[in-house]
């Protein structure tokens, strides 16, 4: 059997997305954050509009800074997400790094958040980012295992100012 991450590819998305897109969501109605910039009040041609303003830098939300909202797909079905942030603000050194990523729920043990991880390392190198940012709780394994794996390098643990909860600053040099 051939393994399933070998068919993962991280995307963005297209107009021929809506169905996986909108069934993604069902399976992750706990977790706001999946869909950044998605309200359930727009349409999704909307939608990918707000998602390339973002990209480019254009009407952006007050502390956010620009950014790629891309899906994983094995198949037709959406995985997982990855967040790739071009640039940081002081905000986002302190709390969310570079890359964020998530697996859908029913989708985790699977090996694809480490190959999110891995393709999105690959497309900040393609993007010329010398260094990338990665954070995690410091106290959650999950994520700290697959920044380690993925080539992180621990700088330190700090305090999140929004979070109040130690966290760990990790940087992957190309």
């Amino acid at each position: 059997m051939a393994n399933p991450t070998s068919t993962l590819v991280v995307r963005e998305l297209t107009q021929l997305d809506e169905a996986a897109f909108k069934k993604a969501i069902e399976q992750t109605p706990s977790d706001p954050n999946f869909a950044h910039y998605y309200d359930k009040g727009i349409t999704f041609d909307q939608y990918l509009y707000i998602l390339n303003s973002v990209k480019l830098g254009y009407e952006l939300p007050l502390g956010h800074v620009p950014a790629a909202v891309m899906y994983a797909f094995v198949g037709g079905d959406i995985v997982g997400r990855l967040t790739l942030r071009f640039d940081l603000n002081e905000e986002m050194i302190n709390t969310a790094g570079h890359i964020g990523v998530i697996v859908i729920p029913d989708q985790r043990k699977k090996g694809y958040a480490t190959e999110i991880m891995k393709q999105g390392l690959s497309i900040a190198k393609r993007a010329d980012m010398p260094r990338i940012l990665l954070t995690c709780s410091d106290s959650a394994e999950v994520p700290r295992k697959l920044i380690e794996k993925c080539g992180g390098t621990l700088e330190n643990t700090y305090m999140d100012p929004v979070e109040k909860a130690l966290k760990r600053r990790y940087w992957v040099s190309f």
